[in-house]
């Protein structure tokens, strides 16, 4: 033990601050009166209490920190001490030791300083939130001596005789407690992390089923302690009433996460407290340093730093007392104006919870059955075809940033033109973070200019990222074009995005081709509007282009009953592009295409989407028409929360 920090790693003290909030519990008196009438409170009562609540825990004095953090330097001071460099001040210079670099030790105090005084503000929130949790059971036995009065039965909340009814109740309760527990304490990880907020939504939905089983069970449990049979008929006030026991199992089983983190949280913080001390020692001692001669002793030190998270806690044990017991009475009012969600963005904002990130399996599967219709008609189409496609992703995760990725695809041509595919190997591919870019290499999928340059496989390397602002930059060759180039760039400025592009395909089989792209989006209400504008040359003609975009929604196949609308203007002359995105026939026109598109996608259920795309198309060169309508029904399918 460090002799120098008692106040971190005294078991005594630790005891006492695990013991706090048990003791608080046992000094509760009859219900407060402040803001109950009835034992209810009104919505603005409920407020005054949330305000007093998050003004006690708001903040502590940074002069107490600073105080804790001098005590804790003034003990580091004395164990470094040595008796036989008397008379060497501390951040002097001693000619027979060598130049001290005062700079450091002034340094290693002052992050000796911060750190000790950030675990006394952590301790000291940690001996508040142990006060307030022990009130959980208060009320939940408040409850169940109110479901006895209902029914007319004098009960103690707890002790009552064991049936084998409440033996199975506590079994199912303890069986969901622990479920949600679990994936509420990942979720609540998971929302403290760099994640991106679709990375979260199935484990969030995970937790909110798991939450209403705690608290279906929550209710079953405290008809079965009231002594309420499963069949009986249950009135109002005891349907409320058990309805409250199964609010309050849910928004404490939350709680108690909030104080496992916070006991996580003052745990690292006491381990970057004792570095900070070891680091400021060591150093005196390495510079012989020795400490003023002073009355005041370590255990005065000790007592007064003690005394500090006393201070810090700003309420005597009863006044927290008095509020937690309001805390847990009035918790659905509470949870209801936002207070928990308050409180622990107060505990985060103090010190950090870490982060985790989603668990990856080691392989996942996934992919896409579809079966399509086209019907392509007027002088430049392929007339009808109907075909079936089937793609199964594969994604090994090799260390939880480099992935490898692989995708086989097989196509049926049912009736109509076209070849079948078997087993065709298309993407191989391995992508992961370097710095802040990420790296990709191997056979692709690359969308260029939004699909309306390329879409389609691409062999090679790509680097990408997002700061300072969004760019992708790639090389290697496409089936048409044994040597491509493409970068692209955009920003986020408001409610636009800006961008641009630069291309170059050195084509097998004719000339090759340069494009040049800029873009704009910018958010109308609810839709979306783009505009880009497109120039490409072969070396023998040039032309420019433009698409105009108006759309609505993206496209979520988890989602039952979501949309997805498009409408598009297209002037592209050949030298615009190389393989366009749409489901009309660009690559069947000789000198380009221009007119309009329409798509919409719904989701009639988990995984099944209805897509329709319709086209009227005209050949710029040829003035020969194309009209295309398509319909597809695709099934995802994974072996994972995609």
């Amino acid at each position: 033990m460090k002799k120098g920090i008692m106040i971190a790693s005294s078991p005594l003290f630790l005891s006492l601050l695990m013991m706090s909030g048990t003791a608080a519990a046992s000094m509760a008196g009859d219900k407060p009166a402040d803001y109950l009438h009835n034992g209810q409170a009104s919505y603005t009562e409920s407020k005054q209490l949330k305000n007093e609540l998050l003004n006690h825990l708001w903040g502590d004095t940074p002069a107490l920190r600073e105080e804790y953090g001098m005590l804790s330097a003034r003990n580091a001071e004395e164990e470094a001490s040595c008796s036989s460099c008397a008379g060497v001040r501390p951040f002097s210079y001693d000619s027979n030791r060598g130049m001290a670099d005062t700079g450091d030790l002034e340094m290693a105090q002052k992050q000796l300083v911060s750190e000790a005084g950030d675990f006394a503000a952590a301790s000291a929130r940690l001996s508040i939130y142990k006060k307030l949790y022990a009130y959980w059971d208060v009320r939940k036995q408040e409850l169940i001596i109110d479901l006895g009065k209902a029914q007319g039965k004098k009960l103690t909340g707890a002790g009552e005789n064991k049936t084998a009814a409440l033996l199975e109740a506590e079994r199912q309760f303890d069986q969901s407690y622990q479920a949600a527990f679990k994936k509420n304490e990942y979720i609540i990880r998971l929302y403290n992390g760099d994640n991106d907020p679709e990375t979260f939504r199935p484990y969030k939905e995970e937790a909110d089923k798991a939450n209403e089983q705690l608290r279906v069970s929550g209710q079953n449990l405290a008809l079965a302690k009231s002594g309420v049979q499963p069949s009986s008929k249950i009135d109002g006030r005891i349907h409320e009433l058990s309805l409250s026991y199964g609010n309050i199992c849910v928004l404490s089983m939350k709680d108690r996460i909030y104080l496992k983190l916070m006991e996580e949280r003052t745990g690292r913080q006491r381990k970057r407290y004792l570095k900070a001390y070891d680091h400021y020692r060591d150093s005196l001692i390495k510079y012989k340093y020795i400490s003023d001669r002073s009355s005041e002793t370590q255990q005065d030190r000790d007592t007064r730093q003690q005394s500090i998270i006393r201070e810090m806690e700003k309420l005597s044990d009863a006044e927290w007392g008095r509020l937690g017991l309001l805390r847990a009475e009035e918790a659905e009012s509470l949870d209801a104006q936002g207070y928990f969600d308050d409180e622990a963005s107060l505990d985060q904002a103090m010190i950090p919870t870490e982060p985790v990130k989603p668990a990856i399996k080691k392989v996942r599967i996934d992919g896409e059955a579809r079966i399509d219709y086209g019907s392509h008609h007027s002088e430049e189409a392929i007339g009808d075809r109907l075909r079936a496609r089937l793609r199964v992703y594969g994604d090994y995760n090799i260390d939880d940033n480099w992935q490898f990725f692989t995708m086989l695809e097989n196509t049926k041509i049912l009736t109509g033109r076209g070849k079948d595919n078997w087993m065709d190997w298309g993407r191989y591919y391995i992508t992961g973070n370097v710095g802040k870019s990420r790296l990709t290499a191997g056979a692709y999928g690359s969308f260029l200019a939004e699909g309306n340059i390329y879409d389609g496989k691409f062999t090679g390397l790509r680097i990408q990222g997002e700061t300072p602002f969004h760019y992708m930059m790639e090389a290697g060759k496409v089936p048409d074009a044994d040597s491509v180039f493409a970068a692209e760039a955009y920003y986020d400025y408001g409610d636009y995005t800006l961008g641009g592009g630069l291309y170059r395909f050195n084509m097998n089989d004719y000339d090759g081709r340069t494009i040049g792209m800029v873009n704009m989006h910018h958010l109308l209400g609810s839709w979306n509007f783009g505009a880009m504008g497109l120039y490409g040359t072969d070396g023998r003609n040039s032309h420019g282009g433009y698409v105009f975009s108006l759309w609505r929604g993206i496209q979520r196949e988890w989602v039952k009953g979501n949309k997805y609308y498009f409408i598009k203007y297209y002037y592209q002359p050949y030298t615009t592009y190389v393989s366009h995105t749409m489901e009309g026939m660009a690559g069947y026109m000789p000198g380009g295409f221009k007119g309009i598109g329409a798509g919409y996608y719904y989701t009639l259920a988990p995984n099944w989407v209805l897509q329709m795309e319709a086209y009227r198309l005209k050949d710029p060169e040829t003035g020969a028409n194309n009209h295309t309508f398509w319909i597809a029904l695709s099934y995802f399918f994974a072996n994972y929360d995609s």
